[in-house]
C-alpha cells in the first residue's frame, strides 16, 4: 500500500512537472507572439510616416513649382505692360502729344518702336 501510494505521488509530481513545463512554452510563445506583433506595428508605423513625408515632399516640390510658374506668369505680364505703355508714351512722343525726356524703353537702351 506504501509503495501504491509512492508511485500515486510520483505520478502527481511528475504530471505537474509536465503541466508546469507546459505552461512555460505556452507563456513563452505568447510572449513571442505579442513581441512578433509590436514589431509588426512598429515596422507599419515606419512605413506610414515615411509614406506621409514623401507625400510632403512632394506636396512642397509642387508648390514650389506652381509658384515659380506663377512668378513667370506675373514676371510676363509685367514685361508685356511695360512694353504697352512704353509704346505708348512714345506714339505719343511722337505724335507730340507728350513732352517727356526719359522713357523706361529708352533709358533701358532700347530704340522707341516708330
Amino acid at each position: 500500500m506504501t509503495r501504491l501510494r509512492a508511485l500515486q505521488e510520483r505520478a502527481r509530481d511528475e504530471q505537474a512537472e509536465r503541466d508546469a513545463i507546459r505552461a512555460r512554452r505556452a507563456q513563452e510563445q505568447a510572449e513571442r507572439e505579442w513581441r512578433r506583433k509590436e514589431a509588426e506595428e512598429i515596422q507599419r508605423q515606419v512605413e506610414t510616416e515615411a509614406m506621409l513625408r514623401e507625400a510632403r515632399e512632394q506636396q512642397m516640390a509642387q508648390r514650389e513649382h506652381l509658384l515659380a510658374v506663377e512668378a513667370q506668369r506675373e514676371r510676363a505680364d509685367f514685361e508685356r505692360v511695360l512694353r504697352y505703355y512704353c509704346h505708348l508714351f512714345c506714339l505719343l512722343m511722337y505724335l507730340g502729344i507728350v513732352v517727356v525726356k526719359s522713357l523706361p524703353c529708352i533709358s533701358q537702351g532700347r530704340k522707341p518702336p516708330i
